[in-house]
């Protein structure tokens, strides 16, 4: 570089503003990140390092030496399917991860093999669900809902598959197996099967098989194990079984337990029930941790004598001479999903909600919030059921339905109910159902289920007023939406469906449905709506996606949405979109039961589809989403867990605000996207090198630009320094920042 180069980019980077980077809680423009609680463990796998623990979507591996942990799912390798089984294999140094579809998956040296023949089999009908691996020798044993998969480890290939093992060559379910002397056993859903595996024994052939099916071993065996060189069975209500001489012997210990898994060792059997962990030493049987688990899936020890339990709701914990610890990485208290919100400067995400016959489900979880990057639970009264959650400036609001509203503020908590408000009990239930909730800037606005009146505002200081609307639907809200004052009401489908829209200023109030001039929607099953930048409501049904281009028209009568016309068809006219989430480009991100889609603002471009075949959404079955408006980070609540992709939309002003620039300064090898945040809104940007020639040019989604980090004419960047020029499309405002690419 010359002199009188090197003396301007000095120059340059003293006079333009320093562009902050992203915190280190943000993760980079396109990209994912999952959201994974591990408090609901299923399955267990010792290494001589590390212990391994799993629930249905992701694993933990928790190092034992230095005690760190770490997590493996679908944003860094994993298949998507529910995990259903894993077996750790000491000689070859491998962790085997089974699947509900029939995917195996192989972690080796911090790399994943994906094994499909099992799941894309034509041969195999009906559910390819792995419930169980064994290993011997060179062979894992795969327990599936056909038969048995026998799978080479060598050669990584099917060697051969044992399927209609029944009594008449039918279909058999294999729970488990075991390796015993010369012989593999089947603990199956109508007693053990035994089969020798180092002869010349045919078992292709059901016939073939040694069955124990007399007594007690009739029923369905949950486990087999071996201990102290001895082979054992657990059978649901009637207890653990010993193999004597060929006949199963009731043992004296546990013969009512309603059994999980039972694992042995040379010198202990660990035995899990519905909320107890079992060690039998001999001819001792003794609790371990007592009162200390709450829904034991698995227990196993390791070389040291510690004890592992992987547990349903309390994760990963260890028992050695009596001390129980817990290993719990952070992350949200449950994987269930049932609305996901963006309240001030936090993720809110709330476990409750209501059958699809607008029944309380009973579930007991608290509200989670994610914050700077880390998970904790919002302190609340309230656990049962929670439906919705919403924040102002001076309190947080949570409902549930079938115990009221409450309010947490610096002045304490305060619950709602029928004793101190308007709300009332729905009969002939008796419970106080909330199915949702809006902070707005009149209040809060409360739906009632299943009373009149069912529309109620909490005003700032805690005064209440109820509004009696004319439509006798409007008593059956299951969400609502505030628009100026405007309320818009989902009903519940049972109850007629459609939406009542309310105006509180005027009292007036109309209902919604299918029939043409009185809403023309596609359906009157409506799953969502959300307010969009230009005013416009969005609305999705089970039948696609429509809008409101004139709101307040609505009351006037003769109104028909209009329906987005995409790829010459209305509009997702074939799915069910169960939610709806604007970013700050005016886009719209669209859930339903196959996915998530993204379109332009009018929704007539379709930008991104992303499926659980081609991102790390856990289910296509999106329950909720929400943005983060000044990141821009999209939350996707689904029926397996949460995860979240940072898109290329900010929320925006009519101004230039705290303008940042990541990465920077950028590698010269770098493939990614360079983020410009804090923009006015959908400003125009250039990028020039410093002699002023133009480098690229693009428009921000709201507050955010992006650049590929290449020329307008495709070619890579060269190091130096780069400008960035930002001006508002009415010429008004302007934002100068710079960009260094190095080597």
């Amino acid at each position: 570089m010359n002199p009188k180069m090197y003396f301007r980019l000095l120059l340059l980077l003293c006079l333009l503003p320093t562009a902050e980077v992203w915190s280190q809680e943000s993760i980079p423009v396109g990209t994912w990140r999952v959201h994974l609680s591990f408090n609901d463990l299923n399955a267990l796998a010792i290494a001589p390092k590390q212990i391994y623990a799993t629930n249905d979507v992701g694993i933990i591996i928790y190092e034992r030496a230095d005690q760190e942990i770490s997590i493996l799912s679908k944003a860094n390798g994993l298949s998507g399917a529910v995990i259903s089984a894993i077996a750790y294999d000491e000689q070859r140094g491998l962790l085997l991860i089974a699947f509900e579809n029939g995917l195996l998956n192989i972690l080796q040296d911090n790399k994943i093999s994906v094994f499909s023949s099992l799941a894309n089999s034509s041969a195999i009908s009906g559910s390819r669900k792995i419930n169980h691996i064994t290993i011997h020798n060179n062979l894992s044993y795969l327990s599936t809902d056909f038969g048995v998969v026998v799978f080479d480890l060598e050669k990584r290939e099917v060697k051969e598959t044992y399927r209609d093992l029944s009594e008449t060559g039918e279909t058999l379910a294999i729970r488990a197996s075991v390796v015993y002397q010369d012989s593999i056993y089947l603990a199956t859903n109508n007693g053990v099967l035994a089969g020798a595996i180092n002869g010349s024994t045919n078992l292709l052939d059901f016939r073939n098989w040694k069955r124990y099916t007399i007594g007690a071993l009739v029923n369905p065996i949950e486990s087999v194990t071996i201990f102290n060189d001895q082979l054992y069975a657990a059978i649901n209500s009637q207890g653990i079984f010993l193999l004597q001489n060929g006949v199963w012997i009731q043992q004296t210990y546990l013969q009512t337990g309603m059994f999980k898994k039972i694992s042995g060792s040379s010198d202990q059997l660990l035995i899990t029930t519905s909320d107890k962990v079992w060690v039998v030493n001999g001819t001792d049987v003794e609790e371990i941790g007592t009162g200390s688990f709450t829904h034991p899936d698995e227990a196993i020890s390791d070389t040291d004598g510690v004890i592992w339990v992987a547990d349903g709701a309390r994760g990963l914990l260890s028992v050695k001479e009596g001390e129980l610890n817990n290993v719990k990485p952070g992350g949200p208290s449950s994987n269930a999903m049932w609305r996901v919100t963006y309240s001030k400067d936090r993720i809110v995400n709330s476990k409750g909600g209501f059958s699809s016959s607008l029944q309380p489900l009973g579930n007991i979880a608290g509200v989670d919030q994610f914050v700077n990057g880390q998970w904790s639970i919002l302190p609340s009264d309230l656990s049962v059921d929670i439906t919705d959650q919403g924040i102002d400036a001076n309190a947080t609001f949570i409902s549930s339905f079938g115990f009221g509203l409450e309010k947490i503020s610096s002045e304490g908590s305060i619950i709602f109910d029928e004793s101190n408000s308007p709300l009332r009990k729905a009969q002939p239930i008796d419970q106080l159902l909330i199915p949702a909730i809006e902070v707005s800037p009149d209040g809060v606005w409360v739906a009632n289920y299943g009373v009149s009146p069912s529309l109620h505002l909490l005003s700032s200081s805690s005064t209440w007023e109820s509004f009696s609307i004319s439509q006798p639907q409007a008593q059956f809200p299951i969400d609502i939406l505030d628009r100026n004052g405007l309320v818009w009401m989902i009903i519940d489908p049972l109850k007629g469906g459609g939406i009542v829209v309310f105006d509180r200023k005027n009292n007036k109030s109309v209902y919604l449905s299918n029939v043409a001039g009185k809403g023309g929607l596609p359906s009157s099953i409506v799953r969502s709506f959300a307010n969009d930048r230009e005013g416009q409501i969005w609305i999705g049904t089970d039948m696609g996606v429509v809008f409101f281009s004139n709101p307040g028209s609505v009351l006037g009568g003769n109104v028909d949405a209009s329906r987005p016309i995409f790829e010459n068809r209305f509009l997702l006219r074939d799915e069910t979109v169960t939610a709806i989430a604007v970013d700050g480009g005016n886009r719209k991100w669209l859930g339903t039961n196959n996915g998530v889609w993204l379109f332009d603002p009018t929704g007539e471009e379709l930008i991104y589809n992303f499926t659980t075949d081609n991102s790390p959404l856990l289910s296509n079955k999106i329950v909720s989403i929400a943005i983060d408006p000044v990141s821009g980070e999209v939350f996707f609540g689904t029926d397996k867990g949460l995860s979240s992709f940072r898109a290329t939309a900010t929320w925006s002003t009519d101004q230039f605000i705290d303008v940042k620039i990541f990465p920077n300064p950028v590698s010269a090898e770098f493939s990614g996207q360079v983020a410009i945040n804090g923009l006015y809104t959908d400003a125009i940007v250039k990028i020039t090198d410093i002699s002023g020639r133009l480098i690229w040019q693009t428009k921000a989604n709201g507050g955010t630009a992006i650049w590929n980090a290449r020329q307008v004419n495709g070619d890579r960047i060269n190091t130096g320094m780069y400008l960035v020029f930002a001006t508002a499309e009415d010429g008004t405002e302007r934002h100068v920042g710079k960009i260094a690419v190095i080597e």
